[in-house]
């Protein structure tokens, strides 16, 4: 855990202790920074997307469904949607304190698309579930992302979705307490 700031025209407007184990933020090419922001460690308590305006200070929530914590988000190319996971938003008194658990929740992961300006949001209900690290391709038509049942890709609108790789083996994967999985997505975009 560590202290994470963020300072501009000599204003902190947001000071909050982030866990930095999983995808909590993405940097825009036009100074906007989305993360993942809330309360606590846990993934599955009170989290949220803010879209930061480093420029001018401002910070403002990104529309999430009610019921709902945030995860993993993604700019598209152009900045104007973002791609982010849900998953059921269990509460503070709850405690994933074993692997049938933690699947469980993991398994109300789903992959959504919003626009920036809050509109527009919509699930990529065809991606499934147990969704983690969405990413975009350079041209913003397709979203590449894991499942438990392997790496896919679907097409920005939620259509079709196909399988890269996969499925894993069941015992080798697995997306543990801090949202970090089996794997890791890199997608070399040159």
């Amino acid at each position: 855990m560590v202290n994470f700031f963020i300072i501009t025209s000599g204003k902190q407007i947001r000071d909050q202790v982030v866990n930095f184990f999983v995808d909590i933020h993405t940097l825009a090419a036009d100074g906007r920074l989305l993360r993942v922001a809330g309360t606590g460690r846990e993934l599955w308590n009170q989290k949220w997307l803010e879209l930061c305006d480093i420029r001018s200070g401002t910070a403002s929530r990104v529309n999430i469904p009610s019921g709902s914590v945030a995860a993993d988000p993604s700019f598209s190319p152009d900045t104007r949607q973002i791609a982010f996971v849900t998953a059921k938003d269990l509460g503070p008194k709850v405690y994933l304190d074993s692997k049938e658990k933690l699947d469980s929740w993991n398994d109300t992961r789903t992959l959504w698309v919003t626009n920036t300006d809050g509109s527009g949001g919509r699930p990529l209900t065809h991606a499934g579930k147990y969704i983690q690290d969405p990413q975009w391709s350079r041209d913003g038509k397709y979203i590449m992302y894991i499942s438990k049942d392997g790496l896919w890709i679907i097409d920005a609108q939620g259509n079709e979705r196909h399988q890269i790789l996969g499925p894993f083996p069941e015992a080798e994967y697995y997306l543990g307490f801090y949202g970090m999985g089996s794997y890791v997505l890199a997608w070399y975009k040159g």
